[in-house]
Parts: structure tokens; C-alpha cells; sequence
């Protein structure tokens, strides 16, 4: 039986993911930090590895303080399912594409400017 869903590894790491696009907050916060990552050509398994951590530290610090109880240890549990590599890989992915469409504009740009 797989424990896909909608793409992704895992529903934990679905989740995750769509919480992160759709919360204005953070997905700004993980495109600038992947973008910054991209332009500065750190290697692409280096950036989806420090922009991994950074996800996770961001997961972490938001998260609620909870008294010990069994919904706690579910949340914990939940979160500890998430695959942070794989958001990262998203944000990346994202972030290489949109440079690269920026330079072919400005390719295209230039190249109609000399004509």
C-alpha cells in the first residue's frame, strides 16, 4: 500500500507543503529564501538541503506550546513524518524556473534591442 498523496511522500509532507503556499507569511519567506539561494548559485542539492532546514526551523518555531498529552505526542509524531527535502526540492524547483525565465526575458530583451 502506498502512503502517497496528491504527488507528495506522504500526507504530512502534502499538508505541510500546501500550508506554506497558501499562508502568505511563509510561503513569501521560503520563495525569498530559495530565490536568494538560486541567485547566489549555491549548488542545487545545497540549496534544497539548507533551505530544508530552514523549513523545518520555521515548522518548529511556529509551533504551539503544549502540555504533555496524547495530542501532543500526535502532533509531534505527525510533524516528525514530514519530508522538509522534498518542500525544499519544490521551493527550488520554483525558484530556478522563475530565474530562468527572467534571463530568457532579458535575453529576448536585449536581442530586440539590437536589432
Amino acid at each position: 500500500m502506498s502512503n502517497t498523496c496528491n504527488g507528495w511522500s506522504n500526507y504530512e509532507t502534502w499538508n505541510c507543503s500546501l500550508w506554506l503556499d497558501n499562508d502568505n507569511y511563509f510561503n513569501s519567506v521560503c520563495n525569498q529564501k530559495a530565490s536568494n539561494l538560486v541567485n547566489d548559485a549555491v549548488t542545487k542539492n545545497d540549496s534544497i538541503y539548507i533551505l530544508s532546514n530552514f523549513i523545518k526551523e520555521i515548522i518548529h518555531e511556529d509551533m504551539p506550546e503544549n502540555k504533555p498529552s496524547v495530542y501532543n505526542d500526535l502532533l509531534y509524531s505527525a510533524i516528525s513524518n514530514i519530508n522538509f527535502y522534498e518542500i525544499a526540492e519544490h521551493f527550488i524547483k520554483s525558484a530556478r524556473n522563475d530565474l530562468a525565465i527572467h534571463l530568457w526575458q532579458n535575453l529576448e530583451i536585449t536581442r530586440n534591442k539590437n536589432k
